[in-house]
């Protein structure tokens, strides 16, 4: 994760949601690092390599207006998932904005976000909500005893740690396990206190490594994409890991993903599996 020092890529294309995304980046510079690299995919090269004159205002608008001590521009030409792709390979996080059109098309909770988000070997965040509208400094992470739902609660508390702020756990347990029918269940309250241990055993190890870190635990009896969307709403970030089993069996790169990066109204970070890198290397 880009603490100290290390900056990160943006996706731009003239429209204001990746504008936002910048802001963004700039007004969470202890998560997002000290430089920025605004990235640009086009389908044609410009002329003599030149550079967009949106890009360049948005590069000054960085620094003016949104305190970016850094930043660089970067304009690619091909298929802009590709490209993004190849971009995230040399950041250590990505982040887009949730609307556009150009080469952003179908607002990044389309095929591009979807493309990206889903796909990046570098943590993505994909900037939902306005700013106002966070109003609990909390970083929430959905769990589901997976490893990459330990590598998504990992990258929670250190974002909590860099943003100050505490974390949220999230545990689903949906009351479609309970519905009645013809067949022998499981008792309910026993499911609910399995899902509970599940999560404490999940989030027992993590305590120890960042002593500084508020860490609470919430189990949920919705699915898991309203379980994390309430449990969001407000919150300074969202973290999801690629892929999973149990509560979010779906694992990112099915139904939850896309229905988490729909409905969420704050800014979501989809971690991907583990590479071989440690949390925190680039």
């Amino acid at each position: 994760m880009p603490v100290g020092g290390r900056g990160c890529a943006v996706a731009v294309d003239g429209t204001p949601e990746s504008e936002r995304a910048v802001e963004w980046a700039c007004a969470n510079a202890e998560l997002c690092g000290d430089e920025l690299l605004l990235v640009h995919v086009d389908a044609e090269p410009m002329p003599n390599g030149t550079c967009p004159g949106w890009l360049t205002d948005l590069a000054t608008r960085s620094q003016l207006h949104y305190g970016a001590p850094r930043v660089r521009v970067e304009v690619l030409t091909g298929r802009t998932v590709a490209r993004l792709l190849e971009a995230a390979g040399r950041a250590p996080l990505l982040v887009l904005g949730s609307r556009g059109h150009r080469a952003l098309h179908d607002a990044v909770l389309g095929s591009v976000a979807l493309g990206v988000a889903t796909r990046s070997p570098c943590p993505a965040v994909v900037v939902r909500g306005a700013a106002d509208e966070v109003r609990r400094e909390t970083v929430v992470a959905g769990v589901d005893g997976s490893a990459d739902g330990d590598r998504a609660l990992e990258f929670a508390c250190e974002a909590a740690e860099a943003l100050r702020c505490d974390v949220v756990a999230v545990q689903a347990a949906p009351d479609s396990a309970f519905i009645p029918g013809p067949f022998d269940h499981p008792d309910r309250a026993e499911l609910v206190a399995r899902a509970e241990r599940a999560l404490a055993e999940a989030v027992a190890g993590f305590a120890p490594r960042h002593p500084d870190v508020v860490l609470r635990r919430l189990t949920s009896s919705m699915d898991p994409i309203s379980a994390l969307a309430e449990a969001a709403a407000g919150a300074r970030l969202l973290v999801v890991g690629r892929r999973g089993s149990g509560g979010l069996s779906e694992a990112l790169l099915g139904s939850v993903s896309r229905g988490v990066l729909h409905r969420a109204r704050c800014p979501v970070a989809v971690v991907p599996p583990d590479d071989g890198r440690s949390p925190g290397s680039g």
